[in-house]
Formats: C-alpha cells, sequence, structure tokens
C-alpha cells in the first residue's frame, strides 16, 4: 500500500470515527431514556409544543393537557403537505394540514414490529380535512354532547362544524383501544385562542359562526 493511499485510508478511518462519535452523543442526548439529559430534552420538548399550540389560531386545537391518565404530554407537531396533480393536471392528493399531540413513549404493536406509535395520540384536522369512508357502517358513541365515530382500529373520530379530532390509543386489544380512546376523547380540552376556555367538563358542540365552507 502506497503511502498517499494509506493517507486517504487514514483520514477516512478518523471521519467515521468522528461520525460514529457524533452520532453516539446524539443519541445519548435525545433517545436515551436512562440518560441525566432525558428529562431536561423533554421539557425543552414540551414547552416547545405549547408555544407552538398556543400562538397558532387558523381553527381550533384540542389535547389532552400536559399529562393524561400519568402519561406526560411528550410533543406535538404541525404536518403540511401541498396538493398533488397528476400528468393530466387534475388533483391526484389534495393538501393535508394537522397537528399530532403526543403521550407517553413510543409503545411497539404486537401486530407490527415496524409500527412504534405513541401510547396515545390525537390528531386534530380543520373542518375541510380528511373525511371518513362512508361506505363503511360505524359505531357511534355520545362524547359530549356530539357522536363521536368509532373506526374499525379502535381509534375515536370527533367531528363538528370547525374541527375533526381523531384519538388513538395504543393497546392489546381494538376493544381496549375503543375503550381508551372514549376516555381520551372525555377528557379533550382546548388549548389555543379559539376555544382555550373549553375543560374536559365543556360540551364539544361547538357552534361555528364562521366555519369555512368545504368543496
Amino acid at each position: 500500500m502506497s503511502r498517499s493511499t494509506r493517507t486517504q485510508f487514514g483520514l477516512f478511518a478518523l471521519l467515521v470515527l468522528v461520525g460514529l462519535a457524533i452520532g453516539a452523543a446524539l443519541y445519548v442526548k435525545l433517545g436515551d431514556p436512562g440518560s441525566p439529559d432525558s428529562a431536561t430534552a423533554g421539557l425543552d420538548e414540551r414547552a416547545a409544543c405549547l408555544e407552538l399550540v398556543t400562538d397558532f389560531a387558523e381553527y381550533p386545537l384540542y389535547y389532552l393537557g400536559e399529562e393524561f391518565e400519568g402519561l406526560p404530554l411528550t410533543g406535538c407537531n404541525r404536518t403540511q403537505t401541498p396538493v398533488k396533480y397528476d400528468l393530466e393536471g387534475k388533483v391526484r392528493e389534495p393538501a393535508t394540514d394537522f397537528f399530532n399531540f403526543h403521550y407517553g413513549a413510543c409503545t411497539t404493536l404486537a401486530d407490527s414490529s415496524s409500527m412504534c406509535p405513541s401510547h396515545v395520540q390525537v390528531t386534530v384536522d380543520p373542518p375541510c380535512g380528511p373525511t371518513l369512508d362512508g361506505s363503511q357502517t360505524m359505531e357511534k358513541v355520545p362524547v359530549r354532547g356530539v357522536n363521536a365515530i368509532v373506526k374499525p382500529d379502535g381509534s375515536v373520530r370527533i367531528e363538528t362544524p370547525n374541527v375533526k379530532v381523531s384519538i388513538f390509543a395504543s393497546e392489546a386489544t381494538v376493544a381496549a383501544s375503543r375503550d381508551a380512546a372514549i376516555v381520551a376523547a372525555n377528557a379533550l380540552a382546548g388549548i389555543n385562542a379559539p376555544v382555550e376556555s373549553v375543560t374536559a367538563a365543556d360540551s364539544l358542540d361547538i357552534s361555528a359562526p364562521s366555519a369555512p365552507v368545504c368543496e
């Protein structure tokens, strides 16, 4: 092996070691629940989440508080995607805009080693968000003045004139997920300006005088 080749190999090995060291440091900081910094990181994420949603006023947001059934709010995020068109200019996928609130640690489902959702997740869509498949007959359960729809996977969907809220609870069976999601639905509270006065004791059947007309 020539001197230049050895030098190049040495530099490559050094870069690999540096990369591994940085990756390990990031894992301890963000991904290791046993690290001394994990509690602080969790609080930082929660604070950033609350700051994000309390300043948001485009549509109402509901969540389960900073803790639900012993599960801490571990973070939230807003997801937006643009409308997608096919080659003929027709809409292939509509635009999306929704918030997710995560409670508890990631839980691996028994039937899928690749999925690892939060133990409880609340998804909030604007009123013109995705509609449910009308071809399926789904159970309806009264929850705080509205009929909550129980989906085949056990998640619960609540639709009002100004918002759509879906709740998923990761449990061992669909029936257990359904029951846990209904409990969570009864604990929903408003977090941003449009519904900040709504508590778990209030009805979710809130009229929206200026609710948008969905196409």
